[in-house]
């Protein structure tokens, strides 16, 4: 293989979002599709109507019907965590990193 079909594949495969070398190149690589991110975004909108249909009916709602954020973190969004959720995510952290090794 001469350097010139090297590059050719290189760049080939940094637009190929089903190749392992685009995903090793972006870690948010899921994302990158529209269909995903529009999947998302209809994830969170029914999450939300069914916490508003929920709140509607009942005063005191299980943690399981509070609204739910799905995709990607977005850059405009605050997160503010108590104690007990920064220690658990954490934890959560911790574990995912272990497993990744």
């Amino acid at each position: 293989m001469s350097w010139w079909e090297l590059r050719e594949a290189i760049l080939a495969f940094r637009e190929d979002t089903k190749s392992s070398f685009y995903r090793a190149l972006n870690p948010d690589y899921v994302w990158a599709d529209p269909q995903t991110q529009l999947l998302a975004e209809v994830a969170t909108l029914l999450s939300d109507l069914r916490f508003l249909d929920a709140v509607s009916k009942f005063e005191d709602l299980p943690d399981e019907y509070l609204p739910g954020r799905y995709g990607p973190g977005r850059p405009d969004e605050e997160r503010v965590i108590d104690g007990a959720a920064a220690e658990r995510e954490q934890k959560a952290i911790s574990v995912g990193a272990e497993l990744r090794g």
